[in-house]
């Protein structure tokens, strides 16, 4: 499958959403977001189209590494809500958390 980053920007710079798609076939698109609110908005706007919008939460989930070295993360284990573990290609492993302040944490382990 081939993927595209998404990202829709605020006029003061900051980011609103951050989405990655992803093509499977020519009329088969996987979306994943950050947030499960833009799948209310997406099945609104997509009832003016031939299309069908399926909720695949909560069996898939993504990992973004901010930051890190890494190349491709090639194993997650879940240790608790929103708490992985990732394992690189490269080797490095990654505890992702959010933490007491609603803040995603990434720490080399």
């Amino acid at each position: 499958a081939e993927f595209a980053q998404l990202e829709v920007a605020l006029r003061d710079g900051s980011v609103f959403v951050d989405a990655t798609v992803w093509c499977h076939d020519a009329d088969r698109y996987w979306m994943f977001t950050g947030r499960r609110s833009d799948y209310v908005h997406l099945t609104t706007v997509a009832r003016g189209f031939d299309v069908q919008v399926m909720a695949l939460m909560p069996g898939f989930a993504v990992i973004a590494l901010q930051g890190q070295p890494c190349g491709q993360v090639v194993g997650a284990t879940k240790q608790g809500d929103n708490d992985y573990v990732a394992a690189c290609q490269d080797g490095s492993r990654y505890h992702v958390f959010v933490n007491a302040q609603g803040r995603v944490v990434v720490q080399k382990q």
